[in-house]
């Protein structure tokens, strides 16, 4: 594998430079790849690990709203909301969000607890490798796997209420040409957010509401993530010499999946490479055979569909791995605690002069 590849690129007069890993021959199957992907970690700016050259999270920032200004579509509502929300990613309810739609990443396991999770996926996936999922299907049902399936009433007009007092003076601001001005309005009123619901009692619905915007902002980073990548595939293609199988994958693997028909996005805003629910996936064979079936011959409806079928596999996996992880620290915590108590009670008998 090969870290630090940094390639800069120039667009409407401005110069970006980002940082790359990849493995230029990996096998899916029997389908070689040239696989890129960014470092994950730093793309959210919540937990700075490591060091790359090039700061992934602010160049795509940078190169979506050059993008935008190129296409004459500053004053796009919707495209205004994905800038300011994505800016905000740093310092929103990391939790809460998740709390929306589980993204959470594991953590990290023992050699041999990585092998019973590959082992585990592989022979649910070996048994049901020629089941196929439509793009609806694979929707409905990891939202049904990963989201939040219920809200309580009359959230709806509390949620309005918070979106349109945290983006409304800010998008007005950047259709007028004051983007730092925006985002300083946008850091004031969601800071005030904080203070005033986020860290008081009660406020149950708007806590909710927070957690959702905590969730769009991330959605609207992938969705950033996911138009710079469609940018920059075709320059790595024509740098490196890119397969038809390579490109296909990329599209597929670190764009939102976006079904131009409908307009809707079957895994809800989040990008297959950056979810930790892939992880296992990526690792077993049966799956990346499947990937590598359809790399292969990637105008296949019915092996694309194969291909959705296992990475929903993949993800109820994964929500049985955050449950049973849930259930663990869950445990150790009621450990702790009765620990805590014999602590204090022998403290408390020596105090009394009792052995």
């Amino acid at each position: 594998m090969q870290k630090g590849l940094v390639r800069q690129y120039s667009f409407c007069d401005e110069e970006f430079a980002f940082d790359f890993c990849r493995k230029p021959h990996e096998l899916f199957g029997s389908t070689p790849i040239d696989h890129w992907w960014m470092p994950v970690t730093p793309l959210y700016g919540q937990r700075q690990g490591g060091s790359g050259t090039a700061n992934n999270r602010s160049e795509i920032l940078r190169f979506f709203w050059a993008k935008v200004r190129d296409l004459g579509a500053t004053n796009h509502r919707e495209t205004q909301e994905r800038l300011l929300l994505s800016s905000l990613l740093p310092s929103m309810r990391v939790v809460g969000s998740r709390r929306i739609f589980a993204d959470a990443f594991l953590k990290p396991a023992t050699r041999s607890q990585k092998s019973e999770r590959i082992a585990a996926l592989e022979s649910q996936l070996s048994v049901v490798s020629d089941q196929m999922l439509t793009r609806v299907e694979f929707e409905n049902q990891s939202w049904l796997a990963l989201g939040c399936l219920s809200f309580p009433e009359g959230m709806q007009g509390v949620y309005d209420r918070l979106s349109h007092e945290l983006l409304d003076e800010p998008c007005s601001m950047l259709a007028n040409g004051h983007p730092l001005e925006a985002l300083e309005n946008l850091q004031e009123t969601w800071k005030r957010f904080m203070q005033t619901i986020a860290r008081r009692a009660r406020h149950a619905e708007e806590k909710i509401a927070l957690d959702v915007l905590s969730y769009e902002a991330r959605t609207a980073f992938h969705d950033c993530y996911s138009a710079v990548w469609s940018a920059l595939i075709p320059l790595l293609k024509l740098e490196n010499h890119l397969t038809e199988a390579s490109v296909a994958f990329l599209y597929f693997w670190h764009t939102a999946l976006k079904d131009p028909e409908f307009n809707t996005f079957p895994f809800h805003g989040h990008v297959l490479g950056l979810h930790p629910g892939t992880s296992t996936f990526m690792q077993s064979r049966t799956g990346r055979r499947l990937l590598g079936d359809w790399l292969a011959n990637y105008e296949s409806v019915e092996l694309r569909a194969r291909v959705l079928n296992a990475i929903l596999i993949a993800l109820f996996d994964y929500r049985r791995q955050r449950e049973e992880a849930a259930e663990s620290r869950f445990q150790s915590q009621e450990q702790g605690s009765g620990d805590l108590e014999a602590v204090e009670r022998i403290q408390q008998e020596r105090r009394s002069g009792r052995r």
